[in-house]
């Protein structure tokens, strides 16, 4: 698993910037043409090989905002406008950008349960591609920016727009970037990687459906089975094991994680049957990453013996956010045999 990890983040790489962003580890000076609403809409995934027709996947971060007729664009090309006057999204919807033709959604059913329809974009560049949400014509600032490459040393879809959406030179061609001179070599995703029908689809954080949005490469990974129009099936957090082993005078609690990306640390809860109460006074720092995951161990000396004891793990994100997992139980006291174990089931990719 670890190994397809490395795999995977070593040539699948996405980039989404327009505010200030620490790229592969350097601060870059981003284009100040970036909308006030700048995140509050999202680009989630985008399937630019699949055989029958391309598609992009919007979630709907902030649904007080009116997103009437902002506009999608591939490169320096308008695609599309989505939302005439009239259509309201809310909070937490999906909305899918289709390269087919077919008449616009009204009402959210209009076409798929679910969410929102908008069609007539034209294929998608399969090497090289800038894509970009943009306020309402007149305005050049944007919301959202995706950004993929063949990392050839070259960009073949528009370095101008590129340029614009990340920042003055980075670009060019025939440099590498990591050089000074500009250039896509060493610095984007291998979209030769991404096989048809495959896609690109931005991390859920934990908690659902919260999206990763660090401005990162690694908020992206290979989807398999496309998810349009739904919460993508990853979350920055992959669990492998969580164990509760019972001693003569302790329980002792064991974890261990595939991945992680974005985590802050854990927190244990405990339960004898009644309310969960955190173990831990402080948080249980974070040691693995986005290519590798870590193993943990939490001795519980203030378990009574013959008591059965319920145990869940908290994962909190660097931006506050959370998910729990388990529970786990055992009967404190009891010997070592005696060890309730909850495996999870690794996503491979």
């Amino acid at each position: 698993m670890r190994v397809k990890r490395v795999i995977l983040f070593r040539y699948l790489s996405l980039v989404l910037t327009f505010l200030g962003v620490g790229f592969l580890g350097r601060q870059v000076n981003v284009w100040s043409a970036a909308s006030e609403n700048a995140g509050k809409l999202l680009i989630t995934e985008v399937s630019f090989r699949d055989s029958a027709n391309d598609w992009v996947e919007l979630y709907v971060v902030d649904g007080s905002v009116n997103w009437s007729n902002y506009r999608f664009f591939e490169g320096g090309t308008k695609q599309l406008d989505f939302g005439s006057a009239g259509v309201s999204f809310e909070t937490g919807d999906y909305i899918v950008l289709h390269e087919e033709s077919g008449t616009d959604d009204v009402n959210k059913s209009d076409n798929n349960a679910g969410y929102w329809d908008f069609y007539g974009m034209t294929d998608l560049a399969a090497t090289d591609g800038c894509l970009q949400i943009k306020e309402p014509s007149g305005s050049t600032d944007r919301v959202d920016v995706v950004i993929y490459s063949d990392n050839n040393d070259t960009f073949s879809s528009s370095e101008i727009e590129a340029n614009g959406a990340v920042t003055d030179g980075m670009w060019d061609s025939g440099a590498s970037f990591f050089d000074g001179l500009g250039g896509d070599e060493d610095a984007w995703t291998d979209s030769d990687d991404i096989a048809q029908n495959e896609t690109v689809a931005r991390f859920l954080d934990p908690g659902t459906p919260v999206f990763a949005d660090s401005n990162s490469k690694e908020n992206w990974y290979r989807e398999q089975s496309p998810t349009k129009g739904n919460a993508n099936t990853d979350t920055l957090i992959e669990l492998a094991s969580f164990t509760a082993m019972p001693y003569e005078s302790y329980v002792q609690v064991e974890w261990e994680t595939a991945s992680e990306i974005d985590n802050a640390g854990f927190n244990l809860w405990r339960s004898d049957g009644g309310e969960y109460l955190q173990l831990n006074a402080a948080l249980i720092p974070a040691q693995g990453g986005p290519t590798q995951g870590a193993y943990y161990e939490y001795q519980d000396a203030t378990a009574a013996n013959g008591v059965i004891y319920y145990y869940k793990l908290e994962d909190v994100d660097i931006h506050g956010v959370s998910t729990f997992h388990g529970p786990v139980w055992t009967m404190a006291g009891s010997m070592p045999s005696k060890t309730y174990r909850l495996y999870l089931p690794l996503l491979v990719r």
